[in-house]
């Protein structure tokens, strides 16, 4: 059975933010730190994260229509490539605790299927 991975990106903004205005791709991260990794924990058959962004980080207007992210480490993730991932708008600006989420039904599921992750360290992008 393959791993199956859930990703939750919570937009910290007004509704009317990200609107029809154009297609956006979101760069979570800037590749350059050393503690931005992948949304996922690998080495586990399951895994569930939910991840906040502002505005002011996203910095631009329109769909979103594809995320990227930056794989800090080498090695293979084969097993880690089935991915669903859901977007939803909250006032939040951070978590209060690691039990503090947005609730998983005002969220909105738009992917559903395998990504293609580096081998190495790199950009990997999903298109929703």
């Amino acid at each position: 059975m393959r791993p199956v991975t859930r990703m939750f990106l919570i937009l910290a903004c007004l509704p009317g933010i990200i609107s029809s205005l154009g297609a956006v791709t979101v760069t979570i991260g800037s590749g350059t730190a050393s503690n931005q990794y992948l949304p996922i924990r690998a080495e586990r058959d399951y895994t569930f994260s939910q991840q906040i962004y502002t505005q002011a980080q996203i910095n631009t207007v329109g769909v979103i229509e594809r995320l990227s992210f930056y794989k800090a480490t080498s090695g293979t993730l084969a097993n880690s490539n089935n991915w669903t991932i859901y977007l939803g708008y909250t006032s939040k600006t951070s978590f209060a605790s690691t039990t503090d989420w947005v609730p998983a039904p005002v969220l909105t599921q738009v992917y559903s299927g395998t990504v293609t992750i580096p081998t190495g360290t790199g950009w990997m992008q999903i298109i929703l």
